[in-house]
């Protein structure tokens, strides 16, 4: 959303905390595959929740081992995403685009093996990070809604799920989402 408004440091931030809080996510859903209880899990995730070196590492470890691949250009991509965080710079609309493509290449073949092998276990951890939420308020009860978003729980069983490209799914929003009344600066 922040791209389409023309904030292209504020869209690849957003975007790289999609895809750290994708890698917990899909960190949870594999430990619950395997036997894992979620103390396990948050017990692991104290120790390297605040290290996103570490949670990478482990990412990619379980990818290898669960996925049989490596993830590309993660090393040319980190050092885009530190510039962008830590020296302040403003990437173009394209090098923000083409961010957003290779965290939905990321992200999509993931997720769709996910929904296949562990559907289980991927409902499981969303219900999870719904639950945690109950914590924060007294008598309270898991319901949910989401703005324009690329990526929810609902279009992950959709048939067509991951067939969008990034630069598709920004032009639906503008235009076929409610939000489209807010999005009328052209790219």
């Amino acid at each position: 959303m922040a791209l389409l408004d023309g904030y292209t440091r504020e869209a690849v931030t957003s975007m790289v905390a999609a895809l750290e809080r994708f890698i917990e996510f899909y960190i949870l859903i594999i430990c619950l595959a395997k036997g894992k209880k979620a103390k396990d899990f948050a017990s692991f995730w104290r120790l390297v929740g605040r290290q996103s070196e570490r949670q990478i590492g482990a990412f990619l470890v379980l990818s290898l081992l669960e996925e049989n691949q490596t993830i590309p250009d993660l090393n040319e991509r980190a050092n885009f995403r530190n510039k962008v965080i830590h020296q302040g710079y403003l990437p173009s609309v394209s090098e923000a685009i083409d961010y957003g493509e290779y965290v939905l290449g990321i992200i999509f073949p993931i997720l769709k093996d996910l929904r296949e092998k562990y559907p289980k276990q991927l409902d499981q951890a969303d219900h999870m990070h719904l639950s945690k939420k109950l914590d924060l308020v007294e008598n309270s009860r898991i319901t949910s809604s989401s703005g324009p978003t690329i990526i929810n729980m609902q279009s992950l069983y959709a048939a067509d799920f991951g067939e969008t490209t990034f630069e598709e799914a920004l032009e639906q929003m503008k235009t076929e989402s409610y939000s489209r009344i807010c999005f009328v600066r052209s790219m």
